[in-house]
């Protein structure tokens, strides 16, 4: 089985009608019991906050052989939203350390890979906005079929790197790699873990109670499930700034809530500006994505898949509206991206 590639661009599926947000809170919850009726997923959750009124809307089983219904405490990955976290960690470095993200990143790697010419210029906006160069995956993954990230080890990636060639033929291409390496350069310049990174300047500023690299084994843990069948969680070693952070619901509401009103503060106002431009509807800022809709409506987000969930958050700044859906089942971007575009709308 090919390895997921943790985001589906624009896999959208505008399933749910307009309506006044009571009569929508009412629809999605219609919609959410009738996918798990239908046994198409195991179980989903919804997370809405608008204008500081929280919603949590929920169906089906976050562990179907315990028959463990869903909740908003229970713990899931979020896949590659982790790239949100990385790049908010990175700029905010950078910035610490006056250094501007047009930077060429590699002086700060082994001197192996500083020799490898085709890396020579590029830079961490580079990493940031997948314009890189950098393929999705590294060749050399040793992984097993269910950790396929498994092993992967900083001499790995260095390994890698020093013999890389770029693909200079787009302007965009999605990069696990990049932004896996985004994070390791991150660790670099701080002489700090990420997981070290994550708890002092997202976890701890935020009050986040159950967000980390490893799952919080105080809490109900939501296990994923391809095919009907249950699924470790990913390590994913020196790649873990693509897409290794575990989290509830009710942290992603907190963190999304931060960035949609902080909007002004700099480091915020940097990773969501937008870099360039994907096609007609789709611009890419610093991880994070801009949809236009057809009614000119703009939504800042990002979606994730692991071989266990599917998730999708965004942003709608007119509406004050931010929203998170986590499905625990592989390659159902479909359900959770339309959902939450839908709500979002």
């Amino acid at each position: 089985m090919a390895i997921y590639k943790h985001v589906l661009i624009l896999s959208i599926v505008m399933g749910l009608l307009a309506t006044t947000y009571a009569q929508h809170t009412l629809g999605v919850q219609e919609k959410l019991d009738s996918l798990v009726n239908a046994k198409k997923i195991p179980g989903i959750i919804v997370g809405i906050s608008q204008n500081g009124q929280r919603k949590f809307i929920y169906s089906g089983y976050a562990n179907t052989e315990s028959e463990l219904p869903m909740q908003p405490d229970r713990q899931v990955e979020i896949g590659s939203i982790t790239k949100t976290f990385t790049a908010y960690i990175l700029c905010r470095l950078l910035q610490d350390r006056k250094i501007n993200d047009t930077t060429s990143f590699n002086r700060w790697l082994p001197d192996s890979v500083h020799a490898n010419a085709n890396l020579m210029g590029k830079s961490f906006l580079q990493l940031l906005n997948h314009t890189s160069g950098l393929p999705r995956l590294p060749s050399n993954l040793k992984g097993t079929r269910e950790q396929p990230y498994a092993g992967y080890s900083e001499q790995d990636l260095y390994s890698y790197l020093t013999n890389a060639k770029l693909d200079t033929a787009s302007t965009y291409s999605y990069s696990n790699l990049g932004m896996g390496l985004a994070g390791q350069l991150a660790c670099l310049l701080s002489k700090q873990s990420y997981a070290t990174l994550i708890d002092q300047y997202i976890v701890q500023p935020l009050k986040l109670t159950s967000t980390g690299l490893e799952a919080n084994p105080k809490l109900p843990i939501c296990t994923g499930y391809i095919n009907g069948r249950a699924t470790p969680y990913w390590q994913m070693g020196a790649l873990q700034g693509a897409g290794s952070i575990k989290s509830t619901p009710g942290d992603m509401l907190t963190y999304l809530e931060f960035i949609a009103e902080n909007q002004d503060d700099p480091i915020v106002k940097m990773i969501i500006a937008p870099t360039t431009k994907v096609n007609e509807t789709l611009s890419i800022a610093r991880a994070w994505h801009w949809l236009l809709l057809p009614d000119q409506q703009k939504i800042l987000w990002h979606n994730g898949g692991t071989y266990g969930f599917s998730t999708f958050c965004g942003i709608n700044s007119a509406s004050k509206t931010v929203v998170f859906v986590a499905v625990n089942s592989f390659n159902a971007n479909n359900i959770s991206d339309g959902i939450g575009i839908n709500i979002l709308k």
